[in-house]
């Protein structure tokens, strides 16, 4: 059964995870990476959203 027909058969979207995780990890997360590093010099500060945010409220 496809991802498609078991999301219409059981409401769940569970099934697509098996092409959806290696498409985020094999392209995306490197194609991330690799535009990050080209425009590493230009970053001014880095951390989590909350570190984000305190750093941008100061």
């Amino acid at each position: 059964m496809t991802p498609l027909a078991e999301q219409l058969r059981t409401a769940s979207t569970d099934a697509h995870f098996a092409w959806l995780v290696p498409l985020l990890k094999e392209y995306y997360d490197p194609m991330y990476r690799y535009q990050l590093g080209k425009k590493a010099e230009k970053i001014i500060f880095r951390g989590t959203w909350q570190d984000v945010a305190s750093w941008l409220a100061r």
